[in-house]
């Protein structure tokens, strides 16, 4: 009997009927029909995507591409060769991948870089030599997404799915759209605080360290799922489990580090750009000025709070009418002078007791901290040289420093470390926050001696 040979992109194709053989032989030969088959290797060609170059033709068919060798050596090329289903590099159908300035430094994101193409052109004219995709139809459209669309080369998308998916070039379509989606959101999230010129001008610069960074690991991701397999592609037959399962665990631990790594980048970004909401430390410069502002806010919603109960206690027999006219002459709005004058579940209305006393017992509460830091900083650095290291007492800096003549134990690094101290290479020395518990374990370590200063 002749061997039939049936092209595996072929079986998705089939839909069989639970009749008999002759139905399923005729299913199988109009699958064949309906697609496209290279006639030197026999492998199925999607009729949607017929130049993909190496993707379904075997490395001794005239219809393959070799790779070049600037591709090959910067691992953008998997090559079918050598079992791993890879697609032509970029200079055969991909576009450029995304590339840093030889100064390592990104390109601009704000404003929005410009697109390879204009925006007018036709859609393919974006991604010369690639196939056709609907998932691509109206990026134009979409603004800044499309600003992104370059980083992520389709080669490297395909090629992460090779193996594990029926239709490669959709999904590597869709990694793609989701990587530009979101870096959008990720900008259009954080452009919100640039509220001046010095924090539109960090926004660019962190955003552009974040975009590189996240690229990196994105690609380094997609590596990493280019190489598993699944058995509905494959085939189960001498299916190698164990080399699979370790692949999959680090193609696992790429998509975690490249979530984690976004977490924490964004987060950093809007620490920069709002540092009006970290908390305030005594050893900081800025200390005194930001508990000075928060101090006149809490002053001022108290005065605010008793003229609006003063207020409405005053006009409460002439009614709401006379208390909505009282308060829209002390130039509040419609909305908040509803919330107001609404009754709460106890039936009170303006600004509860509670809220007042809270607030005056924040205002002590500042006032209090202010005067210890001003006190602290008034006091000069004193200096304790000891048998094992000298010890620097700063209050002005809230820090207790320990300088050792040299690299201390290991003993006596984990006793540091425990104690809440850091190894502080710009001032070369371990250093902790200034507190009482800090200050004993600094004059134990540094061991006897006499004050210097």
């Amino acid at each position: 009997m002749a061997t039939i040979h049936i092209p595996i992109a072929a079986f998705a194709l089939v839909t069989l009927p639970p009749a008999d053989d002759a139905a399923i032989v005729a299913a199988i030969g109009e699958a064949l029909d309906a697609s496209d088959e290279c006639d030197e290797c026999g492998r199925a060609i999607p009729p949607d995507a017929p130049n993909l170059a190496n993707k379904h033709h075997d490395s001794g068919c005239s219809l393959y591409v070799a790779p070049c060798d600037a591709c090959q050596d910067a691992g953008l090329v998997s090559d079918p060769e050598n079992g791993s289903g890879g697609i032509a590099c970029p200079t055969c159908s991909p576009r450029a991948p995304f590339q840093v300035g030889d100064d390592d430094t990104p390109p601009e994101t704000l404003p929005p870089s410009e697109l390879d193409v204009a925006e007018d052109a036709p859609e393919d004219a974006r991604h010369e030599g690639e196939p056709p995709s609907p998932f691509r139809r109206g990026w134009a459209e979409r603004g800044l997404a499309s600003t992104y669309l370059g980083d992520i080369p389709l080669a490297s998308a395909i090629a992460a799915h090779a193996g594990t998916s029926m239709v490669p070039e959709r999904r590597g379509d869709q990694e793609v759209e989701s990587y530009a989606a979101t870096l959008a959101n990720d900008w259009l999230s954080l452009v919100k605080y640039a509220t001046t010129d010095e924090k539109r001008d960090i926004l660019t610069a962190e955003f552009n360290k974040y975009r590189s960074a996240y690229r990196s690991r994105y690609l380094s991701m997609l590596a990493a799922k280019s190489r598993c397999m699944s058995t509905m592609i494959t085939g189960a037959s001498n299916f190698p489990t164990a080399r699979n399962r370790k692949r999959s665990d680090a193609a696992d631990n790429r998509t975690t580090d490249a979530v984690d790594y976004r977490e924490h980048a964004l987060a950093k970004i809007r620490k920069a750009l709002r540092p009006e909401l970290a908390p305030i430390m005594a050893g900081d410069a800025d200390a005194l000025a930001r508990l000075d502002k928060k101090l006149a806010r809490a002053r001022k919603f108290q005065t605010d709070a008793k003229a609006i109960n003063a207020t409405i206690r005053k006009h409460a027999k002439a009614g709401r009418a006379a208390q909505v006219e009282a308060l829209r002459a002390m130039r509040y709005d419609s909305e908040s002078i509803e919330k107001l004058l609404t009754p709460d579940f106890l039936g009170r209305v303006g600004l509860p007791d509670y809220a007042l006393k809270n607030n005056g017992a924040e205002i002590r509460r500042l006032e209090a901290r202010r005067a210890e830091i001003a006190a602290a900083k008034e006091e000069p650095t004193a200096t304790f040289q000891g048998a094992n290291a000298r010890l620097e007492d700063c209050p002005a800096d809230n820090r207790v420093r320990l300088f050792y003549p040299g690299k201390p134990d290991s003993k006596t690094r984990d006793r540091l470390k425990r104690g809440g101290f850091r190894w502080t290479p710009s001032l070369e020395c371990w250093q902790a926050y200034r507190n009482p518990a800090s200050l004993e374990l600094a004059r134990v370590e540094a061991g006897p001696g006499e004050v210097e200063s």
